[in-house]
């Protein structure tokens, strides 16, 4: 069996990430559709989740911080997002996250496979949804789904196994995206 390299993993999410949001779409569509990580399933400590956690998103909460209603709306971050599109979409991806950690928790989860489309639609109305909104209103909602996510996982077992359902979630829609939108945003405001 090869050896998972987690830094070969980020260099290939960085590689595939084309369009607004296809990093989490890819990390996704890894976990719960063609699945192809290859480590042997080793439990994490909660604590150890809750760290990564908080650290991606205080680089995520850093990036944002100091910009104006007006730096939050211009269009640039992608072809076709502003940082207000990215925070809605980061938001409602964590939201989507912590329903699904609740629910595999419940044993009322029903794995569907994930493919671009659904995963474009489901950003697509994220953003919309969201469209009238504040760059203020957006942060309060961001940080609000942030603090739900954590109680969720404050709520798991004190071990989780990395290749769960709910630590592929956890993974994929807090730290991997954090990281990846917190990176986009400095890269963008840096420009």
């Amino acid at each position: 069996m090869p050896v998972f390299n987690a830094s070969t993993k980020i260099k290939e999410l960085r590689r595939a990430v084309g369009k607004a949001g296809s990093g989490l779409s890819l990390a996704l569509r890894r976990r719960f559709g063609r699945g192809r990580v290859t480590k042997e399933s080793l439990p994490m400590k909660k604590s150890e989740i809750m760290e990564r956690v908080r650290a991606s998103h205080q680089k995520l909460t850093d990036a944002l911080e100091g910009l104006s209603e007006e730096d939050g709306a211009r269009k640039g971050l992608t072809s076709e997002w502003s940082i207000k599109d990215a925070l809605s979409h980061i938001s409602a991806w964590e939201i989507e996250g912590a329903r699904s950690v609740r629910e595999i928790q419940a044993g009322t989860w029903k794995p569907r496979k994930l493919n671009q489309e659904l995963i474009d639609d489901f950003n697509a109305r994220a953003v919309e949804e969201r469209a009238g909104r504040s760059f203020a209103e957006l942060r309060e909602e961001f940080d609000r789904a942030h603090n739900d996510m954590e109680q969720v996982i404050a709520s798991l077992p004190d071990e989780i196994d990395e290749k769960s359902p709910a630590y592929k979630f956890i993974e994929g829609v807090t730290f991997e995206h954090h990281a990846h939108h917190a990176a986009q945003i400095a890269n963008y405001r840096n420009k």
